[in-house]
């Protein structure tokens, strides 16, 4: 309980710290958490009614889980307030799935709940700042998916019926609220199953998934079809069109390019943040292969590492972030560990320990790097939105796509030719494709096509991504000069188009 409490305050304090610092960051943004703030901000203008976002992102289909976003609607949380604090919510989604850690541990672990300590500080939990510190579904997706997971596992170790209650109840919040936690999740069940040699695992999935679309009213099957529509363009129409995807994980590990490059690809890269993103994960691997038991924990923590290296292949790479599947086997990673004392292998243990606290160290000092620049972008921001509030009844097109997330955000009088979450479908799948013609988030090269297509009227650019875009073609890639620019700042323009 000493250990428990105390990793619990660390927790706290260490997350709120980059809660603090973060500050705007969460809002001034067009990432992810302008997407999710967007969805409950509708469901409060529409009354709750289903959700529909094709009246601003014009090219959207409305099949993304939005379980989440409509619990804050129906607590009645204001916008304003998750706008302040919304990023206190992932904070208190890891302190809760910390207290599934020691509970789980107190049934099916060993004594030595000391390891909990390192749980604050594991960089799968703080390292990415949407899931962090903004708000978002991630830590909450994956809270009820590893809630899941331990229950059927419990149900497996001791054929107790009450365990199927809170992994129905745990399956239902994550089926209309996570897609990833749905892949996740399967992927685990199924390797489970193969691993165990015992079909239990998938075969509960397939019935709590069936019983889910029961409860939900048919509403998580329809999410489930729109995970699947969206993985098959992610696979055969966005990661050809993305850098990172269509070259493969592990292309950067071949490509020596300096000393320094390779300290930051120890961060970056997918396979190698088995490690950076868990160092402990070195120490649980260690004693899997020569302590052993080789049981059922020990099965649910190798899956994770193989599903990360499998997942950064050139094939698998659609399946998303390789390194997020580590988050659904740290439950067994801390039941093995309890039954090993910190000074059972000493060697391993400290250089855990000096993992962990230099991974911390160099996330700092990125941070602090980035967020000169990001400050300054963020005054850029601002003033770039405060211009589009005079701009009325526009359809805008933004260079590259994700920016019409943060003026979409509080300009809902113009719309933005893009999807907003999922890819339509029939034609507005086609034509979203049809926009997005050469690379991931980017507008295709013949601008003035896409204008009389859609009747744009103004382009958004921002100006460093332009740049990257026309370094990267030979002969390079937008030619802007025709259109009349009628607001400029240092990051962004704002362009008329001709019609």
């Amino acid at each position: 309980m000493l250990f428990f409490t105390l990793s619990l305050i660390l927790l706290v304090a260490f997350r709120s710290f980059w809660f603090v610092k973060e500050g705007q960051a969460s809002v001034i943004t067009s990432g992810d958490s302008m997407a999710h703030l967007k969805y409950v901000k509708e469901y409060y203008r529409t009354n709750g009614k289903p959700m529909n976002m094709r009246w601003l992102y014009t090219l959207d289909e409305s099949d993304y889980p939005n379980g989440f976003h409509k619990l804050f609607y129906y607590l009645k949380i204001p916008v304003t307030w998750l706008e302040k604090f919304g990023g206190l919510i992932p904070i208190l989604c890891d302190g809760l799935l910390l207290t599934l850690l020691a509970f789980a541990i107190s049934i099916f672990g060993g004594s030595h709940y000391e390891w909990l300590l390192a749980f604050p500080f594991l960089r799968s939990f703080y390292g990415n700042p949407g899931r962090a510190h903004h708000f978002s579904e991630r830590a909450y997706g994956g809270l009820w998916g590893n809630v899941y997971l331990l229950c059927v596992i419990a149900f497996s170790l001791t054929y107790n019926w009450i365990w199927l209650v809170p992994s129905l109840i745990a399956f239902l919040i994550f089926s209309v609220s996570s897609k990833f936690t749905w892949q996740g999740t399967a992927l685990i069940s199924l390797a489970l199953s193969l691993i165990s040699l015992n079909v239990l695992f998938i075969a509960l999935y397939i019935v709590m998934g069936l019983l889910s679309f029961i409860l939900s009213g048919g509403y998580s099957l329809r999410v489930l079809k729109g995970l699947i529509r969206h993985s098959h363009f992610y696979k055969t129409y966005l990661a050809p069109r993305s850098p990172t995807i269509s070259d493969g994980h592990y292309a950067e590990l071949l490509s020596f390019k300096g000393v320094k490059s390779y300290i930051y690809t120890f961060f970056t890269n997918s396979p190698l943040r088995i490690l950076s993103d868990n160092p402990l994960m070195l120490l649980g691997l260690v004693s899997l292969f020569f302590i052993g038991p080789f049981n059922l924990w020990a099965q649910w923590l190798l899956i994770g590492p193989l599903l990360v290296l499998l997942i950064s292949t050139r094939p698998l790479a659609f399946l998303g972030e390789p390194e997020r599947y580590l988050e659904f086997t740290i439950i067994p990673l801390f039941i093995y560990l309890s039954f090993i004392s910190v000074l059972e292998l000493p060697i391993i243990t400290i250089l855990s320990v000096l993992g962990i606290v230099g991974i911390l160290a160099f996330h700092i000092f990125v941070t602090m790097s980035t967020n000169r620049v990001r400050n300054v972008e963020e005054v850029s921001m601002i003033d770039l939105r405060k211009y589009c509030h005079s701009i009325q009844g526009a359809t805008i097109i933004t260079i590259p796509f994700r920016i019409s997330f943060f003026l979409g955000y509080e300009n809902p009088s113009n719309k933005y030719v893009t999807l907003f979450v999922n890819i339509g479908k029939k034609k507005d799948g086609q034509d979203y494709r049809w926009l997005m013609k050469d690379r991931y988030l980017y507008v295709r090269k013949d601008l003035q096509a896409a204008i009389n297509k859609f009747n744009i009227d103004y382009i958004v650019a921002h100006k460093p991504s332009v740049k990257l875009m026309n370094d990267s073609y030979e002969d390079g890639y937008y030619d802007l000069s025709r259109y009349s620019i009628v607001y400029e700042n240092e990051h962004y323009s704002v362009l008329k188009t001709l019609q």
